[in-house]
């Protein structure tokens, strides 16, 4: 072979984005701009169990919402965790419909949740093992009459870890008061 040529010259570097944001693997936004991969939470999670993460997987992923207003139902899945991509408790982050959890153990952040009609906004209902959800400030609004519209509805077994630990979380009922 013949002697090597001189190297050519340095490429640019490409642009740097927001630290820890664009380097997400699941993004969701009201639009598919600026790094997002999904418009809706539940794509999302769908997405991350396809690839292998979830039940029994490690490590755990996040997946990182935008701010903006989701209308949609939630199934969480445990090592699956949401986190807003605002900064802070802002509440500019909210999901319109009904977040459930049946079993493992997950976490939410800075999500605020308000609730379908005459449902439990929020579900955590375990069968069996452990059924835990860690949620840090966020809002979570029942809506709705009598017991159907609570904020929050925790049915887990005695024989495990499970529940709800709630950080800096507000849980509320709008709508008519229970009937008497």
């Amino acid at each position: 072979p013949g002697v090597a040529g001189p190297a050519g010259p340095a490429g640019t570097n490409g642009t740097n984005g927001t630290n820890g944001v664009n380097a997400a693997r699941y993004i969701v936004a009201t639009t598919l701009a600026d790094g997002a991969t999904h418009t809706s939470i539940q794509a999302a999670i769908n997405a991350a169990l396809a690839d292998g993460y979830g039940p029994g997987a490690l490590p755990d992923t996040t997946i990182l919402v935008r701010p903006g207003t989701y209308n949609e139902s939630v199934t969480l899945s445990d090592g699956v965790h949401l986190s807003s991509a605002a900064a802070s408790r802002n509440y500019i982050t909210t999901i319109n419909g009904t977040v459930t959890l049946a079993s493992g153990i997950t976490s939410m952040r800075c999500i605020d949740i308000n609730g379908a009609a005459d449902t439990a906004a929020l579900s955590v209902v375990g069968t069996s093992g452990a059924t835990q959800l860690t949620i840090s400030d966020c809002n979570v609004y029942g809506n709705g009459a009598g017991v159907n519209g609570r904020p929050l509805f925790v049915d887990v077994p005695n024989n495990g870890s499970g529940g709800v630990v709630y950080v800096n979380t507000n849980f509320r009922k709008l709508g008519p008061a229970n009937a008497a």
